[in-house]
């Protein structure tokens, strides 16, 4: 739970060297304020429930005093005066043998621990998505970037041949319009582009702790063969003993069930022991006299208490915490059939984003070689100048579709670790 990386560090990491997918969210974490008073809160959280079994322990107190006195009594001729010195020393010793709400308030604030820590675990995970999220977006913005830039070159050389074409009288006033248009319309997705690059770089920076006028230098991304993630069957195990909030609504019904206990145990008497050895005398030096000549006294006690009317109080407390406690598990069972829902929807996007994937491989091959061909027709004279840019816009949505379909793949696995509560899936 504690966090290692300085921040002098991690402010030279942005330029310094390239960052991988794990310096970014191990960057995130680092940084992220929320998780770090969810960190105290666990500190907390955990020392008031190791605190809580001092209760069970006895208690051993040692005491002593001094005291001086002296009276004057009338006497026929004078007074009368008295005089005396007392030193006095005790040692007591009690233990409670049976308190149920000591027991009660210790399995609740075990539980309260448990909450925090769930806490703890949920937001993690969540910042370690949106820093997954906010990388893997940058990436493929600049691949977009990539596109549409490449589509701005292509567009200018193809406006710069037909106004050649126009000029010799073998093009038309329509297809230098068309050319025209085409290349303006690629300059506009281009800075569209650029700006939602720039946008994706500010959001990183954002949830990585940094302004977003930084640089930054990502490790270079590729389109790299993707697995396919384990069965349905196998996550949905993984998911009931590692969901952050399954456990978290399992943690909050056993606090609830804590607090019934603990309403209970009113009912419950309390049984404890006592023990007191004390020592009064005229001397406190030398020891063994005083203590031969001191008065000393032993007393040894048992208590029971035993509560039998407190108004009702008992009986409203045990109905609030049992109506508290049946809320708790209709929650978990909320819980558990949004998280099968949850792992359904996302293995459905998953193989939704697959096939869109192999589709958009097909499609980015054949919409390739169309363009080849009407670009070789186009230089020969044999295409108009529509039948080109129509086969550069469809060569351009073909590799868009493709960057997007592989992005999607990447993020709804990362969604589905993040679900499960693993990330080392």
């Amino acid at each position: 739970m504690g966090f290692s990386i300085a921040p002098f560090l991690v402010a030279g990491l942005l330029t310094s060297q390239p960052l991988t997918l794990d310096d970014c969210v191990k960057i995130a974490l680092e940084h992220n304020l929320t998780l770090r008073q969810l960190s105290e809160q666990v500190r907390a959280a955990t020392a008031e429930y190791q605190s809580s079994w001092s209760n069970f322990l006895p208690t051993l107190t040692v005491s002593g005093g001094y005291s001086r006195y002296r009276t004057e009594t009338p006497w026929p001729g004078g007074y009368y005066t008295l005089e005396d010195t007392s030193w006095s020393a005790s040692f007591q010793l009690s233990q409670t043998l049976f308190d149920s709400e000591r027991f009660a308030l210790s399995a609740r604030l075990r539980a309260q621990k448990e909450v925090s820590e769930m806490e703890f675990t949920k937001e993690r995970l969540n910042v370690s998505l949106k820093a997954k999220e906010d990388y893997y977006n940058l990436f493929r913005m600049k691949k977009l970037r990539q596109v549409s830039e490449t589509r701005l070159k292509e567009s200018e050389k193809n406006l710069e041949k037909t106004e050649q074409l126009h000029r010799l009288g073998s093009a038309s006033r329509a297809a230098l319009l068309k050319a025209k248009v085409d290349f303006l319309e690629a300059q506009l997705e281009a800075i569209k582009a650029s700006k939602n690059v720039e946008l994706a770089k500010s959001n990183l920076l954002i949830t990585l702790g940094f302004g977003p006028s930084e640089e930054i230098v990502l490790e270079e991304d590729s389109l790299i063969e993707l697995k396919e993630p384990p069965s349905y069957e196998v996550m949905l195990e993984l998911a009931s003993r590692h969901s952050p909030k399954l456990r978290s609504a399992k943690a909050n019904l056993g606090l609830a069930k804590a607090n019934l206990y603990a309403s209970y145990g009113a009912y419950l008497p309390k049984l404890s022991f006592s023990a007191t050895y004390g020592y009064q005398g005229r001397y406190a030096f030398p020891l063994k006299q005083a203590w031969d000549e001191g008065r000393k006294d032993w007393r040894f006690g048992l208590t029971i208490s035993v509560p039998i009317f407190t108004g009702f109080q008992r009986y409203l407390s045990t109905n609030k915490r049992s109506a508290e406690l049946r809320s708790a598990e209709h929650y978990r069972e909320i819980v558990e059939r949004n998280l099968r829902l949850e792992l359904e929807n996302s293995y459905l996007t998953i193989e939704e984003s697959t096939k869109r994937l192999e589709l958009a491989e097909e499609a980015f091959e054949l919409a390739q070689e169309s363009y080849e061909a009407a670009k070789e027709r186009y230089d020969l004279g044999a295409a108009p100048i529509l039948e080109l840019i129509d086969a550069e816009l469809s060569l351009v949505k073909a590799e868009s579709a493709r960057i997007e379909a592989f992005y999607d793949y990447r993020l709804g696995i990362e969604r589905l670790k993040a679900i499960v509560g693993k990330e080392d899936i």
